[in-house]
């Protein structure tokens, strides 16, 4: 029987080899030696409020990689180019199997 695991991990092998994965330069802030690996992009459009209480749009986005891609461990303030934009790793989210999710920020 396919757990929802296995479920989840057949999808994203589906999703980042096919059209809707994109080349992705990731470059470790530690070594400093950039890779080209595929991963999925995912904006997302977050409304928040403001210290005065005024509603304010944030836009984020989620990258989502295989481990076996990288070769070490994704850090905060690793360097991603993606899409024609430049990125950081603001957040690590390791699903515990095969691929990790990096939240992203615009690079300043």
């Amino acid at each position: 029987m396919i757990t929802a695991s296995d479920l989840e991990n057949r999808l994203l092998s589906v999703a980042v080899a096919s059209p809707l994965g994109q080349a992705v330069t990731y470059t470790p802030a530690l070594s400093g030696v950039a890779a080209t690996i595929r991963g999925v992009l995912n904006r997302e459009y977050i409304e928040t409020l403001s210290e005065t209480g005024q509603p304010v749009g944030v836009g984020t986005a989620l990258l989502t990689v295989y481990a076996s891609d990288l070769l070490a461990a994704p850090l905060r303030s690793d360097a991603v180019t993606v899409g024609g934009g430049n990125w950081t790793v603001g957040e690590v989210i390791n699903d515990g199997q095969s691929a990790y999710r990096l939240r992203l920020r615009e690079a300043a």
